[in-house]
Parts: C-alpha cells; structure tokens; sequence
C-alpha cells in the first residue's frame, strides 16, 4: 500500500509540475489529505474553512465585458 501511494503522489506531482510549479507539493498535500479524509468536496471545503475559522468561503467572480 506505501509503495502504491507513493507511485500515485508522484505521478499526480509530475502531472501538476507545469501547472501549479512551485505549488505542486502544497497540492498533493492537500490532495492526499482529501483523499484521506472521505469526504466529499463540499464537506472537507465546510470543514477546512471551519478549521480557518472563516464563516463562508470567499468566493472570487470574474467581471462581465459590460462590467469593465
């Protein structure tokens, strides 16, 4: 099991390298504690945010063209 988690985190690591440089090892921390925990999205968002001690998630939005 140690061997296969290993080759799993590496081959997501390698996969998120061009993508996320120097953030890819926070992501497969991340990932893995996810994984781990069993819950789905919206539970582990819930409960991660409760550990922040935020209230609700700060949600970003992309202006509209008729915005600018």
């Amino acid at each position: 099991p140690e061997l296969k988690r290993k080759r799993f985190s590496q081959t997501i690591l390698d996969a998120a390298k061009p993508f996320l440089s120097a953030r890819a090892d926070r992501f497969m921390l991340e990932l893995e504690l996810f994984l781990a925990s069993g819950l789905n999205i919206e539970a582990y968002d819930s409960v991660y945010l409760q550990r922040l001690g935020w209230n609700e998630p700060i949600v970003l939005s992309v202006a509209n063209e008729e915005d600018l």
